[in-house]
């Protein structure tokens, strides 16, 4: 994924301790202690913005809590996101349609429309979109 459209900030926000990211996914904040969270599953809302840093196991602090790290947060409502879709082909259709996040890679679930992680405002092929965040955690405005 990748802000393709809008005005975005860097703000280096603390991680949960022993859980890994990968650069260029979403985050959300852990409900339980304030920390950056992946974004990969059907429920998750209050979105930050993309990490980007990787964070694997192996490295030195990857179980110290609250470790900060890089979040290209978006400023407004109206930052779009190129992401790639999982479990379905998006269609010209899907505009203004609203998508979960994958359960496994944090990507848009084309199949679950039960929760509202994004909202696609464009298509681009099969398998990417443009889409909006529907609940973020840190707009400015």
């Amino acid at each position: 994924m990748r802000w393709a459209k809008g005005d975005t900030v860097i703000r280096w926000l603390p991680r949960t301790a022993s859980v890994t990211f990968t650069t260029g996914t979403l985050v959300c904040f852990n409900t339980l202690d304030g920390t950056l969270a992946t974004a990969v599953n059907a429920t998750t809302t209050g979105i930050v913005g993309l990490i980007l840093e990787s964070v694997a196991s192996t490295d030195s602090d990857y179980a110290t809590a609250a470790v900060k790290v890089p979040v290209e947060v978006p400023v407004g409502k109206n930052c779009v996101l190129l992401a790639t879709v999982a479990n379905g082909t998006l269609l010209t259709t899907s505009i203004n349609r609203e998508f979960a996040l994958s359960t496994t890679s944090g990507n848009v679930d084309f199949g679950d429309t039960s929760t509202t992680a994004v909202r696609c405002v464009g298509y681009v092929s099969g398998t990417e979109g443009l889409f909006v965040i529907e609940q973020s955690a840190l707009w400015d405005d």
